[in-house]
């Protein structure tokens, strides 16, 4: 255990489950005093009934510049002399952070967005100031490899780290009951391309009218199958209802936008699913081919190889134990060692 004292400054997104989203990591924490964005969110929380009101409009807005202040006022009083401070979700917290820290305080981010996302925070001053919080970093963590060269630039190399998200292989774990190939999983919303999974889904119904697709998504994006019947549209489910829909499937698609980290792949993997997935450079860090298959953003492509996964039994069976295998790399303790020794090296 370090000697420093060890904060996190943590966020729960409300479509994440108990056991998914990087803030798991403080689990592996225990002698870290963990603030929670969430817990301020929730002494304010009566004033979400001003949200749809025209007249309550200004005081909702309201709320939230007091969310922050409030949150900011409640880490600036934790911090003891000599802490190291973990932003678990910077771009949601360290962003907004008026006060000075300390001068003996160490801080420790770990970044979420892409390049792109960095690019366009420079266009505006709102932005820049955002960039400026960020520049207190002693040390930039980011979640997948083609991050580093933009980290790289914000901060000095050397206090740049790349470490990969964790996913909690005990909870996500295969079932082996026998399957007969027909359920095909899409599960989030987050840079997903759901104009291209909806043209897949519907080309299906004249391909295989018994292959059937779960969509497990946000409820804006049940618009893109209303008109398709081959598909079980699903939102705001249990953890357990969620384990089990990944269990009972036996591919996952994940047409795809963007990405760094993705939970659903690394929840997906640990339970074994076989993925098609849109080629992306930045996913590369956590599925290869012996996992997965990778798809041009194109139609026939994703068909192409969801059928042949569908076909093909035995390598369907040893991507899926490949999955389970390169999930067992990302599992939270070996992320959380992995970050433990980023503390070790500020102490």
């Amino acid at each position: 255990m370090q000697s420093r004292p060890l904060v996190h400054v943590n966020l729960k997104f409300g479509h994440h489950g108990q056991s998914s989203g990087y803030d798991v990591l403080s689990s592996f924490f225990p002698y870290a005093k963990v603030l929670s964005l969430n817990r301020s969110r929730e002494r304010i929380k009566h004033l979400e009934r001003f949200k749809d009101e025209k007249p309550g409009m200004y005081l909702y807005n309201y709320s939230f510049k007091m969310l922050r202040l409030l949150f900011n006022f409640q880490v600036r009083r934790s911090l003891q002399e000599n802490s190291i401070v973990h932003y678990l979700y910077p771009e949601n917290t360290l962003a907004f952070t008026p006060f000075n820290f300390p001068r003996t305080t160490s801080i420790v981010s770990t970044f979420h967005q892409p390049e792109e996302w960095f690019d366009g925070l420079s266009k505006t001053g709102s932005g820049r100031k955002m960039m400026d919080n960020f520049r207190r970093s002693n040390v930039a963590i980011g979640l997948g490899s083609n991050q580093i060269p933009v980290l790289t630039k914000i901060f000095s190399s050397e206090n740049v780290e790349f470490i990969p998200h964790g996913v909690d292989t005990e909870y996500f774990t295969p079932s082996f009951v026998e399957k007969e190939a027909r359920n095909i999983l899409i599960l989030g919303s987050w840079l997903r391309d759901f104009d291209m999974a909806s043209k897949v889904v519907a080309a299906f119904k004249s391909i295989d009218a018994k292959v059937k697709f779960t969509v497990i998504s946000s409820p804006e994006n049940e618009r893109y199958f209303r008109n398709c019947d081959n598909v079980l549209f699903k939102n705001n489910i249990s953890d357990f209802e969620l384990l089990a829909e990944i269990q009972k499937s036996d591919l996952l698609f994940l047409p795809l936008n963007g990405a760094i980290a993705n939970n659903a792949l690394l929840e997906c993997m640990s339970c074994g699913l076989p993925t098609v997935i849109t080629k992306l450079d930045s996913i590369r860090d956590y599925v290869t081919e012996k996992e997965a298959i990778f798809v041009n953003k194109n139609v026939d492509d994703s068909i192409n190889a969801l059928e042949f996964l569908l076909k093909n039994e035995t390598i369907r069976k040893e991507k899926s134990a490949a999955a389970r295998a390169k999930a067992l790399s990302f599992d939270w303790r070996v992320i959380a060692e992995k970050t433990k020794n980023v503390y070790q090296k500020l102490d």
